[in-house]
């Protein structure tokens, strides 16, 4: 996958048309069509027993005096509640109320022993059953899938099992696995013969790559229609869209008013925000997200892509206003602005030329080629005149000092080194010799024609997926056009010369995207040898937080329920009992040897209780804090 995932961990969605926050009741689920509502509503109720919908201590009696305290302690108020989260009568499933309104956590397990994301995760499938593509349907009912389904979802507590029914639901669980798998890959096969007349009879090592390539694509267009027939109507989906615009919306509200800020920069940062797009987990087939469709606690927006999307697991068991909130902010970050300097710059614009050029069956306009190679260096200089927005103030983010300024000879060092070892994997694989070859031969001494011959984009299931810093793609294109225009008459030189200028007009490249990068890279070297801290996620978490506090004060006047949101929204903070907790001091020596892109745990249960969020909970200070402003 060539995207880069600026990420979070947060809390479950809430309507935004509501004041009351409301936690996600689990099976629920808004209906389509008088058919599919009907079926679908059925299969919902045949879930519905107490013991598998129920949380498990999750309506242990909970005290909310530490919420509804007069200016309690900021931090004490957090800490308090992640102890009162995973202590041992609630174990990570919380229900209470506040002023009315109820507010729930489902981190921890139903009453019968499943984790509550995946309890979601099995039910949705049910509810979505009627929406599922219906060749895949139908092989899954071959299969009796849906009734296993629901028995497996109805199984009694692990301390009321005896061993033979515990064994039978160990194996249920395996069966259920396989056989929905199984069925994808048949109805894969079906759909496959369907386009491909005869594929189905043709050894696995015979198959053309060509044929290979396509049935990847298929098989992840199949998982994106799944996807999207699990999560489409979930209840617990359409109120992630609602709070979604909610929060954007709070964004237009906030830009405006940001200090330090010219009218040009809001205007852009007002039309990044417009542009963004919010797909279900799993919908883009472009996008490897299997675990993200099923039940990670995790978001992720995809800087290229421009998309944001919050995992199943995430907006099944907690609330994501807040993640949200950050993972807008990433469409504003360093990441983001310099990938559309990029992509408008000059060399931006001639290397997706190039890649149209070369990706076609047209023939390639050699004179093309030679005037890029001419205007290289001169295209690259203009790369380098990239400047981060709010230079200062993501300075400021910086969670270490770094080097002043990075020597040209260690940035040509480095890329050199990264791109010699980027060429050496291409040729191990053979896809230099493979670009060039009409022909490649079958295990049976026959050959064929090559589907990949002098195609360099052949090698990525979507065109899309090749972008201009990209040194895998950029390579083979520059492989490819060398080799092509080359005039050379024998056959060795030629390929020779065409790897070599590859590998020099790459390492060009690399470095000046290493330069760009600067102080805030989060590219591992140059951040182990103190040239480069990331400020990418503190920046989204500095706006983010921006935009929550002043969502907590417009939407609701009493700060009882404020404090209570903004715990609800932060419950990812609350750590389970680990070896971090018991050796704090160890895991700090332990975490010096890796980078991590967020703050330490600890420091960022004090990041995210900003002057502004500290304003919106009225709660006092008990922590030192270095606060970041716009300049």
């Amino acid at each position: 996958m060539k995207l880069q995932a600026a990420l979070t961990i947060s809390a479950v969605a809430l309507s935004a048309a509501s004041a009351a926050l409301v936690g996600c009741t689990g099976l629920g689920d808004h209906m389509a069509g008088s058919t599919t509502a009907s079926r679908s509503a059925a299969s919902a109720a045949s879930l519905q027993s107490p013991g598998a919908a129920s949380m498990k201590n999750g309506t242990a009696l909970f005290s909310t005096d530490f919420i509804t305290a007069h200016h309690p302690q900021c931090l004490g108020m957090v800490q308090h509640f992640c102890q009162s989260l995973f202590s041992a009568d609630h174990q990570g499933s919380l229900e209470f109320d506040i002023d009315q309104n109820h507010y729930e956590v489902r981190l921890g397990e139903t009453s019968n022993d499943f984790k509550q994301k995946d309890y979601e995760y099995l039910s949705a499938k049910v509810q979505g059953w009627w929406r599922l593509p219906s060749d895949l349907r139908e092989a899954l009912s071959s299969r009796n899938l849906l009734e296993k389904i629901k028995a497996y979802l109805a199984h009694s507590s692990r301390q009321n099992m005896s061993l033979s029914e515990r064994i039978r639901t160990m194996r249920a669980d395996e069966e259920i696995d396989v056989m929905w798998n199984s069925a994808v890959h048949e109805t894969l096969l079906i759909r496959m013969e369907k386009n491909f007349p005869g594929y189905a009879k043709i050894k696995e090592d015979y198959i053309p790559l060509e044929l290979k390539y396509e049935s990847q694509r298929q098989l992840k267009l199949l998982e994106a229609e799944v996807a999207k027939a699990i999560w489409g109507h979930h209840k617990n989906w359409q109120k992630v869209e609602v709070r979604f615009e909610h929060v954007r919306q709070a964004y237009r509200e906030v830009i405006p008013t940001l200090p330090g800020l010219s009218d040009e920069l809001k205007k852009e940062w007002l039309e990044r925000i417009n542009a963004i797009k919010l797909i279900i987990p799993g919908s883009d087939p472009e996008i490897d997200a299997d675990a993200c469709t099923k039940n990670e606690n995790n978001a992720y927006f995809y800087t290229e892509k421009n998309e944001l999307t919050v995992c199943a697991g995430d907006f099944n068991t907690e609330e994501i206003g807040q993640t949200l909130a950050h993972e807008i902010a990433h469409a504003l970050d360093v990441d983001r602005t310099r990938f559309l300097f990029q992509e408008n710059s000059v060399g931006g614009r001639a290397f997706h030329a190039l890649k149209d050029m070369n990706c076609s069956r047209k023939p390639l306009d050699c004179e093309s080629w030679q005037n890029q190679k001419t205007h290289f260096t001169e295209n690259i200089r203009e790369l380098e005149k990239f400047k981060p927005q709010l230079e200062s103030f993501n300075s400021c983010l910086q969670d270490r000092d770094v080097h002043p300024t990075i020597d040209e000879e260690y940035l040509s060092r480095i890329a050199r080194e990264q791109v010699e070892a980027v060429a050496g994997d291409l040729a191990e694989r053979n896809v230099f010799l493979r670009l060039i070859s009409p022909r490649i031969p079958l295990p049976d001494g026959s050959s064929q024609a090559n589907p990949m011959y002098l195609n360099p984009c052949g090698y990525y299931l979507w065109d899309n997926q090749t972008y201009p810093v990209d040194e895998d793609a950029s390579m083979l294109l520059f492989f490819t056009a060398e080799y092509r225009c080359s005039k050379a008459a024998d056959r060795d030189v030629k390929f020779k010369s065409a790897i070599d200028t590859a590998q020099e007009l790459q390492s060009e490249l690399t470095r000046a995207h290493l330069k760009i990068e600067g102080k805030f890279s989060s590219h591992e070297r140059l951040n182990l040898d103190g040239f480069a801290a990331p400020s990418a996620e503190k920046f989204a978490d500095a706006i983010g937080l921006k935009v929550f506090a002043h969502m907590l004060k417009e939407d609701d006047a009493n700060v009882h329920r404020r404090r209570a949101r903004y715990l609800v929204n932060n419950s990812w903070l609350c750590r389970r009992p680990s070896l971090q907790q018991l050796y704090p001091t160890e895991a700090r020596i332990q975490k010096s040897y890796y980078v991590e892109p967020h703050s330490e745990h600890s420091q960022r249960q004090k990041d995210l209780l900003s002057a502004e969020m500290r304003e919106a909970l009225d709660c006092e200070p008990d922590f030192e804090s270095r606060e970041c402003r716009f300049k």
